[in-house]
């Protein structure tokens, strides 16, 4: 997420520095602000601004504006709706139905804003030429692997689930036309990243979903999708990663729904008419 980038700073110039830092502390100011006028704020210039949004992946000033405001307002959105949804010793069964549904809405807010279309897009064009899908998750991971494999198989897309290493499939297939999903809600499974070494050796396409963390299982694979993770208390940090991943899983099959989807409106309308017919 660009706040998150303009927080980091690790690879800065110290004029850079000075633009992330002032943005941070005048977010609301900074959006209607020009370049010429951030660079004089900022105390540097206005090219150092453009060459700051370039370095950041944006196209110009606009866009880099255009992305900060977005973001800007989800998260006060985001804000509102946790200030709202504070669960307490008094909380009724009431209050929590009124609450749940506000705790789904922050997740897949937050879900979006970690999401890159550019990721999305390589992944998607990558299973929809795939001959085959090893799916790879363990305990949670494994119901969301599951998950995902009932929705690939319901687009034709050849998959499996597994949750461990099998040697000996792993030897007997083509791992140059198959494809390898791993999913990790901390990122930092054991088994998991042992997993995703082990294909690696086979030049084997490795994409993950989970969580974010130095040396973590987002190392070893050429493509990888952030979830969306919190601290909480009484086990509600249990609904955050879980719902991310499932959010993330449903981007991607309705993404490839979308791809080929006259085939699957056909398909759809052929099951409705067989239906019918017994």
């Amino acid at each position: 997420m660009l706040l998150d980038q303009l927080e980091d700073q690790a690879t800065f110039t110290q004029a850079e520095k000075e633009i992330a830092n002032f943005i941070l502390a005048n977010l609301f100011q900074v959006q209607e602000m020009t370049a010429s006028e951030l660079g004089r704020a900022s105390f540097t210039s206005k090219g150092s601004v453009f060459r700051f949004c370039k370095k950041l992946g944006f196209s110009g000033y606009e866009a880099f504006k255009r992305s900060l405001t977005n973001e800007y307002n989800e998260k006060k959105r985001i804000q509102l709706i946790l200030e709202k949804n504070y669960i307490h010793q008094n909380t009724t069964v009431k209050d929590v139905i009124a609450i749940v549904p506000g705790l789904y809405d922050n997740v897949i807010s937050q879900t979006k804003l970690l999401l890159k279309p550019q990721v999305l897009t390589r992944i998607v064009q990558k299973l929809k030429r795939t001959s085959h899908v090893d799916i790879y998750g363990v305990g949670v991971t494994e119901v969301c692997a599951r998950n995902l494999a009932f929705k690939l198989q319901y687009l034709g897309i050849s998959c499996s689930v597994h949750t461990t290493i099998n040697e000996h499939y792993i030897h007997s297939i083509d791992t140059k036309s198959t494809v390898a999903i791993i999913l990790s809600l901390t990122g930092g499974n054991p088994l998991m990243i042992k997993i995703a070494n082990y294909l690696k050796k086979f030049n084997q396409d490795i994409f993950g979903i989970g969580g974010i963390i130095e040396n973590g299982l987002s190392s070893y694979c050429q493509e990888y999708i952030p979830i969306f993770q919190k601290d909480a208390i009484l086990s509600l940090e249990v609904i955050y990663p879980v719902l991310s991943m499932n959010v993330i899983i449903d981007i991607i099959f309705t993404s490839l729904m979308v791809v080929d989807f006259d085939t699957h409106v056909s398909n759809a309308l052929k099951v409705a008419n067989k239906r019918m017919r017994t």
